[in-house]
């Protein structure tokens, strides 16, 4: 196989904004292009948004690129800044929270593809303009996302 024939360059400000409950997300590359290996998306996490406590199957990897995170694993909540990184193994409980005024902005990593799928059903949801708690309980089960909260 030609690795150059499948590589590829993305512009970040040419890709569309995904919202997924005021969390802004744009799909650098997810399952299509990486031959199902990964989703890698750049996020951008407003003042008081975040995901609650939850799990799933696959792995995660954020690094904070701007602003400051607090990362919720298992027990234990942690404040991350500009060039820290996490990973969140496959089913370890996990979340994330911007307390901060300026946005954080971070790029994940989910191991292996798959989640753009979420990020998309949780974007065409929330463009319906009304939701509730348990429309966004199903979007969570249907991609095998186990809400903790």
């Amino acid at each position: 196989m030609n690795m150059l024939a499948t590589s590829f360059f993305r512009k970040v400000d040419e890709l569309p904004i995904l919202d997924v409950l005021g969390l802004e997300v744009r799909v650098l590359a997810g399952g299509d292009e990486t031959d199902a290996q990964s989703c890698i998306t750049r996020m951008s996490c407003p003042q008081g948004v975040g995901a609650p406590l939850h799990r799933h199957p696959h792995a995660e990897n954020f690094f904070v690129m701007e602003g400051t995170l607090s990362v919720q694993l298992g027990e234990e909540t942690i404040a991350l800044g500009p060039g820290e990184f996490f990973h969140v193994h496959a089913d370890a409980p996990h979340g994330f929270r911007n307390e901060a005024a300026e946005p954080a902005v971070f790029i994940n990593c989910a191991t292996p593809a798959g989640h753009e799928a979420f990020f998309r059903d949780m974007d065409a949801m929330s463009k319906r303009g009304h939701y509730d708690l348990s429309e966004v309980a199903a979007v969570c089960a249907k991609h095998q996302i186990e809400l903790l909260v």
